[in-house]
């Protein structure tokens, strides 16, 4: 429209029009982060044997660009094999580490990641050296549309919801360690 007509626009209408392709693509995140909450139900029937190995390599494979440009180090002991579905779990561990390269400190990101065995559960920690969060929000980040930072950080605030979610699927729980100015450190569970 801007192409056709834009020539006949005054100031006033193109800052118009800005505004309403600016909404349009906020309204298709959202729906775009609908549709992944609602299909980040783990099925019960499709759980397989997945090494977390594997998992963790394409999703820094997958942020690799990222990573790069933060000037960020990601550090992994051996991480275990577990039932599981690996679409939610490759989501899981893109969403953690992509948090901590978006909420970061002044210092470059790090995040190490690591697994301990817990019983009949294996509890894995997904820590950083970013901004952190005051323990006031440390339940609200888990839930939908919940942020807490302000429009300029990309993110419609579904990203720890459908993570949650996709542990508790799994039979586990999440959770995070946090103080502000003093990283974080996000833990969960999936059964051994």
């Amino acid at each position: 429209m801007e192409l056709r007509y834009g020539k006949q626009l005054d100031e006033a209408a193109h800052e118009f029009l800005n505004h309403i392709v600016a909404s349009a693509h906020s309204m298709n995140a959202l729906v775009d982060g609908l549709v992944s909450y609602y299909a980040s139900a783990v099925d019960p029937d499709s759980l397989i044997h997945i090494s977390l190995d594997g998992v963790l390599a394409g999703v820094v494979l997958k942020l690799d660009k990222r990573i790069r440009n933060a000037g960020a180090i990601v550090e992994c002991g051996s991480l275990p094999e577990v039932r599981g579905e690996e679409q939610s779990l490759n989501r899981l561990f893109y969403e953690l580490i992509a948090n901590a390269l978006l909420y970061r400190g002044d210092q470059p990101p790090t995040v190490k990641i690591s697994a301990t065995a817990a019983g009949e559960f294996w509890e894995f920690a997904v820590t950083d050296n970013g901004a952190g969060i005051d323990s006031a929000y440390h339940d609200r980040i888990f839930g939908l549309f919940k942020r807490l930072h302000d429009r300029s950080i990309p993110g419609v605030g579904l990203g720890l919801a459908i993570s949650r979610k996709s542990v508790e699927g799994h039979g586990g729980k999440l959770w995070v360690e946090s103080q502000a100015g003093h990283g974080a450190t996000f833990r969960f569970t999936l059964p051994a």
